[in-house]
């Protein structure tokens, strides 16, 4: 495969350019690692003026940085200019194309592309997985945790000396209860289901302990 990589550029001399008498392109390109780096050397000699019978040399130095793709093989790569051509702009510029060309680049196959080892590729999924579990272990504890934390336990209020009540209700208070209503309901006293609710503000959906005095 073959590439030419066009490149335009303008030098500046320092006197006025009234005719290039003569003109020459080296180069001293080298490949490495798929990057090609170099100069381009332009010099030759040119008259200041139409009447003069003198000439004088110029040079020029160009250097060049070209990046070539990973999937091409450069071992048997040619370099070298297949095109260039010049023109005097404004008496003191020398605008130059120069094309460069980059011939038996081969495209690397499937096989030649670098590969993780399966070794590392057993190493890596090793490690994925058991980050996996950690994770997942981690997530299942604060999960236990939270729940732990926000569970109600709606006995939590009982009074450890009370201990001839083995049977209770949770009321659910609607509307228009009272908490006389409750208690003519159940049966029992304000001051038994003060033990285990806060009695002093009941809203429509508030949960109410109510114990059961069993028959000794």
């Amino acid at each position: 495969m073959k590439k030419n990589i066009p490149l335009k550029k303008q030098l500046t001399f320092k006197t006025n350019v009234s005719e290039i008498t003569s003109i020459a392109l080296e180069n001293t390109l080298k490949e490495k690692n798929n990057i090609v780096e170099g100069e381009l050397i332009i010099n030759g000699t040119y008259k200041i003026a139409d009447t003069s019978t003198k000439v004088d040399n110029f040079e020029f130095i160009i250097p060049i940085n070209i990046e070539i793709d990973e999937k091409y093989k450069t071992e048997d790569i040619v370099m070298d200019i297949s095109d260039f051509y010049y023109e005097i702009i404004n008496n003191n510029i020398l605008e130059v194309n120069i094309e460069i060309m980059l011939d038996n680049l081969q495209e690397k196959s499937i096989e030649e592309e670098p590969a993780i080892k399966k070794e590392q590729v057993e190493n890596i999924t090793i490690q994925k997985e058991e980050r996996c579990i950690e994770e997942e272990t981690e997530i299942k504890e604060n999960e236990k945790e939270i729940e732990k934390n926000n569970k109600i336990d709606i006995f939590n209020n009982f009074s450890n000396e009370i201990d001839d009540y083995t049977t209770y209700h949770v009321y659910i208070v609607r509307e228009q209860d009272t908490l006389e209503t409750i208690i003519s309901k159940y049966e029992t006293t304000k001051e038994k289901i003060s033990e285990y609710n806060n009695i002093n503000e009941l809203k429509i959906g508030d949960k109410i302990i109510i114990p059961e005095k069993t028959n000794a």
